[in-house]
C-alpha cells in the first residue's frame, strides 16, 4: 500500500492529473485482492522497491480471449529509476505469464501521462488511442444556461 500511495502521489503531482475513484486506498485494496489480479514486486535486500500488477479484468476488447492479460500500475521508487529495474520486472512478468500459457499482454495508460507513454510505447504496439476530456460545467452553464442537463442530453 505504501508504494501504491507513492504512485497515486506521483500521478497527482502531474499538471494533467485527473481524480478517479481508482486512486483511493479502498479501491486499490479491493482491486489487488480480486481473484483475477496478480501483484509482482521487485525487491532489494528484502525491501519492496517496485510493483507491477496483472489482471484479466479491464478492456473487454483486449480481453476477448483467455490467452490475453492486462499489465499495468507499474511503479518504482524514485531512487531505483533509470537502472532498468522496471524493464526487468516487466520481462520477468512476461516470462511468468508466458509459462502460464498467456499469448498476449496489453496495457492501458493515460494519454496525458508522458512518462507512461515513453515507457509502455517501447514495449507495446498501439491498437487503439483514446483521449477523453472532462467538460467544465461552469462553461456549459455560461454558454447554454443553467437549465441544460448534460446527463439527459447526451445521446
Amino acid at each position: 500500500m505504501k508504494l501504491w500511495r507513492s504512485l497515486a502521489k506521483h500521478l497527482q503531482a502531474s499538471p494533467t492529473y485527473y481524480y478517479g475513484e481508482e486512486f483511493t486506498d479502498d479501491a486499490y485494496w479491493e482491486y489487488i485482492n480480486e481473484v483475477n489480479t496478480r501483484l509482482f514486486v521487485a525487491m532489494d535486500e528484502g525491501e519492496i522497491i517496485g510493483i507491477l500488477d496483472a489482471s484479466c479484468d479491464g478492456n473487454c476488447f483486449a480481453n476477448s480471449d483467455k490467452h490475453t492479460i492486462n499489465v499495468g500500475d507499474l511503479y518504482l521508487k524514485s531512487a531505483y529509476r533509470g537502472k532498468n529495474i522496471a524493464q526487468e520486472l516487466l520481462q520477468y512478468v512476461s516470462n511468468v505469464l508466458k509459462k502460464e500459457n498467456y499469448k498476449r499482454l496489453w496495457v492501458e495508460h493515460g494519454t496525458t501521462n508522458p512518462n507512461a507513454q515513453r515507457f509502455w510505447d517501447r514495449y507495446f504496439s498501439r491498437f487503439t488511442y483514446t483521449l477523453t476530456r472532462n467538460i467544465d460545467e461552469r462553461i456549459v452553464k455560461q454558454y447554454i444556461g443553467n437549465s441544460y442537463d448534460c446527463e439527459k442530453n447526451v445521446k
